[in-house]
């Protein structure tokens, strides 16, 4: 059979495939369990919120936490090909995780990464047009905002932006000198928008 939650297939009746069914969807409705015995290189807690900083040379244990998380994440966002993978070799974009966890649960997922082509770009006066956009040659790179994911329970909370504000001072960096993948999902225009009203660098 098929769970209609989270779209597993497994022989009902099957102690270890429901075992296994039992752990994969509790994985993907409520996002994966941290082990806080796990050295999990915490940039920044408040209460039960805090956020892990995930690189090339963490720990397996860490980079396979982010693979589990960027799976939940693109159960939603559907992606071609993935989000994030922990098995592979590290590249030019030197992708930095950061993930949000609340109450042992891994709930927010940013990915950063440095991309070559920049453009600043405006928003459009009128609803419908698409942002003004001019190429900046002079920049030879730039961190871009490659996915910020959050749970469905933690939005219009204010938390994607602290997520991202706290992440940005771990890096040594503002809103101003990051820029985002495009295309947006409506969700991440709304945050573009509310970060940033004037103007955005798009980074690809």
């Amino acid at each position: 059979m098929s769970c209609s939650k989270c779209g597993m297939a497994y022989v009902q009746g099957d102690t270890e495939e429901e075992a296994q069914h039992a752990g994969y969807c509790d994985m993907m409705l409520n996002g994966p369990l941290v082990d806080i015995a796990t050295d999990l290189s915490v940039i920044w807690r408040d209460g039960a919120h805090w956020i892990s900083h995930v690189t090339d040379d963490s720990p397996k244990e860490q980079r396979k936490l982010a693979h589990d998380l960027s799976r939940v994440a693109n159960r939603e966002m559907q992606y071609d090909g993935g989000i994030y993978h922990y098995s592979d070799p590290p590249d030019a974009r030197v992708i930095q995780i950061f993930v949000y966890v609340v109450d042992c649960r891994a709930n927010g997922l940013l990915l950063l990464e440095r991309r070559k082509t920049v453009f600043g770009c405006t928003w459009p006066m009128h609803e419908g047009e698409m942002p003004s956009c001019i190429e900046h040659p002079e920049i030879p790179w730039m961190w871009s905002v490659g996915i910020i994911w959050l749970h469905p329970s933690l939005r219009g909370r204010g938390i994607a932006q602290r997520f991202l504000g706290q992440s940005l001072v771990h890096m040594g960096k503002s809103l101003e000198e990051i820029g985002w993948y495009t295309p947006f999902s409506q969700q991440g225009e709304a945050l573009v928008r509310r970060l940033c009203p004037l103007g955005f660098f798009v980074a690809k």
